[in-house]
């Protein structure tokens, strides 16, 4: 974001610094004092620890849309949509550890870019904060990290590759491979569940 020439603007009534990581140049005004500083991380941390609304939040069982923003510019624009059609909480902040690595990016960025999005459109209604498609514990820890609030578990390399129509037996088979033990669970329970698998 730095590169389009963006700046963060920050008025406060007090002479009150940002938070730890904030950094700009100041101008004190009659009625308070203006910060400007760029659209970086540090910027990023301190006006989420300012502004509420620009912390992600859990979504729980509200009704809740996603909307990975692959290129870090597009949160305008998304905020926009869920402006026009309200009950709908955003996911702002969303992208998988895949396509993280694919562009060069990390959850930080996203989150940064998300933060930096809702503020320019004045987005106010909170959002939430996915690391997506997480296939190890360092993609979670990253997760983590950057202060993502949901967690999307990929274990697509655990499941069977099984076609549609596998026979009975090989569904009993790889039934039977389930690492019970380790998943704290075991058949019959699993079973019991979901009795009609």
């Amino acid at each position: 974001m730095g590169d389009r020439g963006w700046q963060v603007l920050v008025w406060t009534p007090t002479e009150r610094p940002l938070p730890d990581g904030g950094a700009g140049d100041s101008t004190k005004l009659r009625c308070g004092k203006l910060i400007t500083g760029d659209p970086d991380h540090g910027n990023a941390v301190a006006l989420r620890k300012l502004v509420p609304w620009l912390r992600p939040r859990l979504v729980g069982e509200a009704t809740s849309a996603g909307v990975g923003d692959r290129l870090g510019i597009a949160t305008p624009g998304h905020a926009a949509a869920f402006r026009a059609n309200p009950g709908i909480v955003p996911v702002l902040a969303q992208q998988s550890a895949r396509e993280l690595a694919r562009t060069g990016r990390s959850f930080r960025d996203v989150l940064d870019a998300a933060t930096f999005g809702a503020l320019a459109i004045g987005w106010r209604d909170g959002f939430g904060a996915d690391a997506d498609h997480l296939k190890s514990i360092g993609d979670i820890d990253a997760g983590i990290d950057a202060g993502c609030t949901m967690f999307t578990a990929d274990p697509i390399e655990l499941v069977p590759d099984l076609p549609a129509d596998a026979p009975d037996r090989a569904i009993a088979a790889a039934f039977s491979a389930v690492p019970w033990t380790g998943l704290e669970d075991d058949a019959a329970a699993f079973e019991a569940r979901y009795p009609e698998r």
